[in-house]
């Protein structure tokens, strides 16, 4: 957002040909305005917004056998960070049967939740803690699943 010194504020004139220069307190009004809201603007932009990316391309890491399963149309275990919200889309394989409470990958810093969460996938059940540890809470069959998470982080 430009400075406000950029920029003239027109003030009305009671004369004419009286210049239309306000106030310094409207002009110091108008300041703190700008300030407020480009503090505004700055929030909803997002600070700290990450773009779609791999999960190893962001610091995480993967559990033991597990893997990214990426065999089309499935692109493996990708996250986002927007606007102060996390959004993970995951394939995932294993090269053995699941176990319950098993971690099958760890998020970075930054992208974990607030609170621990829950949800399903497509072979059973699995859930996030605060720590980034993602882990199947109640596996099903098979060694290949999916599942998706969205969630707001400060």
């Amino acid at each position: 957002m430009p400075n406000t010194l950029d920029r003239a504020y027109p003030y009305p004139s009671l004369s004419p040909g009286t210049p239309n220069n306000p106030p310094l307190h409207f002009q110091q009004l108008a300041e703190a305005l700008d300030a407020d809201v480009q503090s505004i603007v700055d929030d909803l932009k997002g600070a700290g917004d990450v773009a779609w990316a791999a999960l190893g391309t962001l610091g995480g890491s993967y559990g033991a056998g597990y893997a990214a399963y990426t065999t089309a149309p499935w692109n493996g275990v990708r996250v986002r960070r927007h606007n102060g919200v996390v959004y993970i889309a995951a394939a995932v394989t294993k090269n053995a049967a699941t176990v319950a409470n098993e971690t099958i990958l760890t998020l970075p810093a930054g992208l974990r939740p607030p609170t621990n969460i829950q949800g399903t996938a497509s072979a059973g059940a699995v859930a996030v803690k605060t720590t980034g540890e993602v882990y199947i809470a109640t596996p099903g069959p098979g060694t290949t699943f999916s599942f998706g998470f969205s969630y707001p982080v400060s």
